[in-house]
């Protein structure tokens, strides 16, 4: 797929990268198309990049859609590398976000963005 069509409009403002943990550990923004498919499966997928993108990106969209591509390429299967980046990526963050130790919040990649407290 042509994704560099669907962040034509970008205009390298850096919005998303400044306000998503994830583009900005990274230091990339939508419109890298290459690096952000590379690395799709260690987007949170929270839609920040989305909500704060000037011209109206849909990067949640756009990662989604590298993640099905991904998948279709790789005969219908995740790649080797695919749900352990999001749940790397996502250990801290998700402690960070609900304000609790790791060793509090139960995890599992079922249940990834809905943690068991103990």
């Amino acid at each position: 797929m042509d994704y560099k069509s669907l962040v034509s409009d970008c205009i390298h403002c850096g919005a998303c990268r400044d306000n998503c943990e994830f583009l900005k550990k990274y230091d990339i923004i939508l419109s890298d198309t290459e690096r952000l498919k590379e690395l799709s499966y260690n987007c949170f997928l929270c839609g920040t990049c989305t909500r704060v993108c000037p011209v109206n990106i849909d990067g949640k969209a756009l990662v989604l859609q590298m993640r099905r591509d991904k998948v279709a390429e790789n005969d219908g299967k995740i790649a080797d590398k695919g749900y352990d980046s999001t749940l790397k990526e996502k250990k801290n963050y998700l402690f960070k976000i609900i304000g609790m130790q790791p060793e509090k919040v139960c995890c599992s990649p079922t249940a990834i963005s809905r943690p068991y407290i103990l």
